[in-house]
């Protein structure tokens, strides 16, 4: 999957250029995943002369990455309306940021990397960037892959943003759930959620599964609307098509709460068509796209 990395360094004095790497930004506009990765270790940046301004970058970096990680998790939450005060993350974002940032904290030129997550970039590119004997790692992957796999491949059968919510909400009698991508053209003709079964809170991701499954049994039964806040963007027909993508369990504590979220996702009242790997995305695009072709302009 695409993504894109940027090295944050710290410049004390930005007229004669000398700088040290204080870490690695990186993300994706199909998973919605921004990572901003710092060092801990920072005495070659004190040697350099930064002991009155690093404080200050520190402290704004911080709150960067405390930013992304809000908007990322609010993205894999389905609740990106609770942010409206930061415009949706692009390359383009990136871009800005880093021709806009040349004083003491500068960012390079976003490059290319293919990886499956943010993360998976951070991991791969920090001991070529970043001089520390250590960082943290991720040991589980999160619902991003799955969601950059499927904009992915909505993307190559040409379903562009035109026809394409994401993060929305699906309200139905009462219940309420999150719908990471909905394929309409005005009506909804397709609906795609994603999950991942290799989260540590097993407990909180399955009243996830659940809470979703009644809402999506709601649905079939009484029909519902997509809305996003306050704002409704259209009605959903109670046979919908409807798609499940996961992140497989990684090891054998994930796997009672695959089963029983596999039960859910089963269950004839919901009705998902497909359930699938990530890497499987592209069956679900096919799907969508037959499924926008039957749609009526």
């Amino acid at each position: 999957m695409r993504h894109v990395y940027s090295v944050v360094r710290f410049v004390p004095d930005p007229a004669n250029g000398e700088c040290v790497n204080l870490g690695l930004l990186a993300g994706s506009e199909d998973s919605e995943e921004w990572v901003l990765q710092i060092v801990t270790q920072r005495e070659r940046a004190r040697r350099l002369g930064g002991t009155e301004a690093l404080p200050g970058v520190v402290g704004y970096l911080e709150r960067l990455t405390s930013e992304l990680e809000t908007y990322s998790a609010a993205h894999a939450d389905g609740q990106l309306n609770l942010l409206m005060h930061r415009d949706r993350l692009s390359e383009r974002w990136l871009t800005d940021l880093a021709s806009q940032q040349r004083g003491v904290v500068q960012f390079t030129a976003p490059l290319p990397v293919d990886v499956e997550s943010a993360e998976a970039a951070v991991e791969m590119l920090w001991d070529q960037m970043i001089v520390e004997p250590s960082r943290r790692t991720y040991p589980f992957q999160k619902k991003h892959v799955a969601l950059g796999a499927v904009r992915g491949a909505l993307r190559r059968v040409n379903i562009t943003d035109e026809n394409l919510w994401r993060t929305t909400s699906l309200d139905s009698t009462g219940f309420r759930a999150p719908i990471d991508f909905a394929v309409h053209n005005g009506s909804v003709a397709y609906l795609t959620q994603c999950w991942s079964f290799q989260l540590p809170d097993k407990e909180r991701l399955l009243e996830e599964v659940q809470s979703w499954s009644w809402a999506i049994r709601s649905l079939r039964s009484s029909g519902g609307m997509l809305t996003r806040g306050t704002e409704i963007h259209a009605e959903v027909a109670d046979d919908v098509g409807l798609a499940v993508v996961y992140v497989p369990p990684a090891g054998p504590e994930d796997e009672e709460a695959f089963e029983k979220a596999q039960r859910a996702f089963s269950d004839p009242d919901v009705n998902a068509g497909l359930v699938v790997e990530f890497p499987e995305a592209s069956e679900v695009a096919r799907e969508a796209l037959s499924a926008l072709g039957t749609i009526a302009h």
